[in-house]
């Protein structure tokens, strides 16, 4: 004989949903897919080389032993870094490519020339690798042996002074034209594809010049055949402490860092970002990667989404703030 159900109905009828609803979310949790699901891309808007390149793939190595999948770096170079970035926009927000870029892209560009993309509309941040200085350098033979020497020839020279950067509108763009505005001599900006190549244009001596950041610079530096006369940021380098800032040169106006972050899509969603943030915070206090950052030239800082979206803001207007003081505007 069938023993009664003792269960009030009321209950019997909630056990019941509840059954239900965990047998419909098994097929559910069974599809979600894992993450990450294919390669990583991330993409560098200079060519390989340069100061951003050798950083992305030591982040890229992270990423890779951190989630056993594959990470590919993608250089689209051109534009000053606006190439790259208006791919990455277009790109699906599901943390599969991003951007690894300088502070040019997303914080100086904006102000000086119409852009395919809206920073803050288009691009969601990720984590702000690290922070890092760019200086104005010179051939080590060339005849000035300080930036006052520089300065001074520059000014008694009838023709306009080359100098070369990184792309329109990049930070080195800025510096050589606030030099000359700020300190009064004429300036020719003579534009490269990445830090790597100016370099190279001053080593060749097509421009007797050029405003590079020191870890694209560095070997050429200790090798002796380049020479930094000034750099920016709020002290002088721990590797160039003879090197003097342009604060205590008397150009207070170009001494905010530039910073080297990692941007997604907008609407990638902020577990994903924060997952790919705990790997560049790993990394900057990684003992073994924090001395080969510093070797380069880098300050590693390994950030939050959320703090370098702040830093991001700041650095947007300090920057913008220079770019209109000085007039400086491309017209694309």
């Amino acid at each position: 004989m069938r023993t009664p159900d003792a269960t009030p109905p009321g209950a019997r009828r909630r056990t019941l949903l509840a059954a239900a609803g965990a047998a419909l979310a098994l097929p559910a949790l069974a599809q979600a897919p894992t993450f990450p699901s294919r390669p990583i891309r991330l993409v560098v808007p200079f060519p390989p080389g340069g100061g951003t390149d050798i950083l992305v793939r030591l982040y890229a190595q992270a990423l890779q032993d951190a989630w056993g999948q594959s990470v590919v770096v993608d250089n689209r170079s051109g534009a000053g870094g606006v190439i790259g970035a208006q791919h990455v926009q277009t790109q699906p927000p599901d943390g599969h490519t991003l951007l690894v870029t300088v502070s040019t892209t997303h914080a100086i560009l904006p102000h000086m020339q119409k852009l395919p993309f809206e920073p803050f509309k288009d691009f969601t941040a990720v984590t702000l690798l690290t922070r890092a200085q760019s200086g104005l350098f010179v051939r080590a033979d060339h005849p000035a042996a300080s930036f006052q020497e520089f300065v001074a020839a520059a000014k008694a020279q009838a023709q306009p002074t080359a100098v070369g950067d990184w792309g329109v509108g990049s930070f080195g763009h800025l510096v050589a034209a606030a030099l000359g505005i700020t300190l009064g001599f004429q300036v020719v900006p003579v534009h490269y594809r990445g830090a790597a190549p100016i370099a190279l244009a001053v080593l060749a001596g097509e421009v007797p010049a050029g405003s590079a950041d020191v870890a694209t610079l560095r070997p050429h530096l200790q090798a002796g055949k380049l020479r930094m006369l000034a750099i920016n940021g709020a002290a002088r380098h721990p590797a160039l402490p003879e090197v003097p800032t342009y604060g205590e040169l008397g150009v207070p106006d170009l001494d905010p860092y530039s910073w080297f972050g990692v941007f997604a899509p907008a609407g990638t969603p902020l577990p994903l970002r924060e997952k790919f943030a705990e790997v560049a915070q790993q990394l900057a206090r990684s003992p073994q990667a924090g001395a080969r950052l510093a070797e380069l030239g880098f300050i590693p800082v390994g950030s939050s989404p959320a703090a370098f979206e702040a830093e991001w803001r700041a650095s947007y207007t300090a920057f913008g703030n220079l770019v209109r003081k000085t007039g400086i505007r491309v017209d694309s």
